[in-house]
């Protein structure tokens, strides 16, 4: 097969997916209507009586309130992550329709209450259609803003505080004409429709419904999809059900109203289930930004060795067969051009640990703490007369033995090598601190002023010329990059003239195998 051929072969199998999904969704949305139509026939067949009360009222809308809140807040969060006019309208929609809804829940029912039926069938009906009608229409506006999104890209994203205008006129505007006009009975028996003010906000859904599937907005992720599923919910709870209330409180106002909370719960679903899925891509994203790192790391560590070795070489050779004519100047420049290649050479090694710290690949064991600390001094071999003394309140813990290996190495390292004497003493104590423990490194020479603590962490910094303690300035950023990636902490106590103490918290116990990046 030739390479267009295959070519040719995955753009098929892609397109046959698509239309796959395609397939799909459409009836998921055709099962949907259907599903609730046949609903809505078995109830009207069924010839069904029954009525709720007043506290029954007032809990659907509370719950209905909590929920589009909720959806608000939620879609406010998603927001951050990935802007879109779609959202920003759902937010200022979902939030503006929990007031109006809590108003429906608090005023209303306390007007039934107090007023009787009369009241409750006029009041109840229409703060019910202005919710309806507020969301409807913020929701369509919504659907229309996000072609220009898909259309324009990052141009066509509509401010904030336009967004917020329209949909604050389109509440108020809401608000005067059912809240404040004087309005007829919410229910017209003498008509099929008990409640035809209702067929208003089903025909803005409506529109909503069909510019959403004419755009086949759903190809454009998980929310768009539930978006689409909340809406013809929605539709339906308004025409057949409410329209087809004819009493306040009887079955197909709550019906209606159970509709109405099950597709703000649709539009929750596809925000958590839009979030999981941005979470998702961050964590692919930052694995493959940490893979880049590690490939550069050891591609530049191995392609500069090959250099530095050649000019050591050089080095070597030219003071091993010119050394009886070299001059003392020209000796001493070659050891220093050596010098530097050695402390080049560490540098790289030490990039490489820091790209890797934190994401170490390595089983939870169970490790001798005074074993691990005196195998790492035995390694460090500090000189003759410096005392390590370690004293220890657990004997063991089950973590990455490697890791821990790592940090307390160079603590007890920087320990060593920074101190002005050669009779120095270093102490390395742990305590118990329940859920964790505390590791601290103290020793007895030159402190570090309070001006300069807040550099000692950072990438290539040292607080004395490289000349006079070799060093690459990256141990102590490995340790501070290895502790906060197992959810520790580490910080420093000096006085500034003698002493200081770095002190970190360790997760004491941990189960299976730790795989970071």
């Amino acid at each position: 097969m030739s390479f267009h051929e295959k070519d040719l072969g995955v753009i098929r199998s892609g397109l046959t997916m698509k239309r796959v999904g395609a397939l799909i969704s459409y009836i998921a949305y055709a099962s949907t209507a259907i599903a609730l139509i046949g609903l809505w026939l078995a109830l009207e067949l069924a010839g069904v009586t029954w009525r709720g009360s007043v506290a029954l009222h007032t809990v659907a809308e509370t719950v209905a309130t909590v929920l589009a809140f909720v959806v608000g807040v939620a879609a406010l969060v998603r927001l951050q992550g990935r802007p879109g006019n779609l959202l920003l309208f759902s937010v200022a929609g979902f939030v503006g329709t929990a007031l109006l809804d809590g108003y429906n829940a608090l005023v209303a029912s306390a007007w039934t209450t107090r007023l009787g039926d009369i009241a409750g069938a006029t009041l109840i009906p229409w703060a019910w259609s202005a919710s309806r009608t507020f969301l409807a229409t913020t929701l369509l506006l919504g659907w229309i803003s996000a072609r220009r999104d898909a259309r324009l890209g990052g141009d066509g994203r509509i401010p904030e505080h336009t967004v917020l205008l329209v949909v604050g006129a389109i509440c108020v505007l809401c608000c005067c004409v059912f809240f404040l006009l004087p309005l007829p009975s919410g229910y017209f028996p003498g008509i099929a429709l008990g409640r035809p003010q209702e067929l208003l906000p089903a025909g803005i859904l409506a529109a909503a419904v069909m510019v959403a599937i004419r755009d086949r907005a759903w190809k454009r992720g998980v929310f768009e999809h539930w978006m689409v599923v909340s809406l013809i919910v929605g539709l339906l709870a308004q025409a057949p059900f409410m329209c087809r209330s004819t009493a306040l409180f009887d079955h197909m106002f709550f019906a209606a109203s159970g509709l109405r909370i099950a597709s703000y719960g649709c539009v929750l679903i596809g925000l958590l289930a839009s979030m999981q899925e941005l979470f998702r891509v961050a964590e692919r994203d930052q694995a493959a930004s940490a893979q880049d790192l590690d490939n550069f790391a050891y591609a530049a560590s191995h392609d500069l060795r090959a250099p530095l070795r050649a000019i050591d070489s050089l080095a070597t050779w030219i003071a091993e067969d010119n050394g009886a004519t070299l001059a003392q100047k020209s000796r001493e420049h070659l050891d220093k051009m050596r010098q530097r290649v050695g402390r080049m050479e560490r540098l790289l090694d030490d990039l490489l640990e820091y790209s890797r710290a934190g994401r170490m690949r390595g089983e939870v064991e169970e490790v001798d703490i005074a074993q691990l600390l005196e195998e790492t001094v035995a390694r460090l071999s500090p000189p003759n007369g410096f005392e390590v003394k370690i004293t220890a309140e657990i004997e063991s813990l089950r973590t990455n033995r490697s890791e821990l290996a790592v940090v307390l190495g160079h603590l007890i390292e920087n320990a060593i090598r920074h101190h002005d004497r050669t009779d120095g003493r270093v102490e390395v104590t742990v305590r118990d601190r329940g859920s964790y423990l505390e590791f601290s490194v103290s020793d007895d020479g030159p402190g570090i002023e309070p001006r300069f603590q807040s550099r000692v962490f950072a990438v290539f910094e040292t607080l004395r010329p490289r000349d006079d303690v070799e060093g690459t300035g990256v141990g102590l950023s490995v340790v501070k990059k290895i502790v906060e990636s197992r959810d520790g902490e580490i910080s420093l106590e000096s006085e500034g003239d003698r002493g200081t103490t770095f002190t970190f918290t360790w997760v004491k116990e941990l189960r299976g195998e730790l795989v970071h990046g």
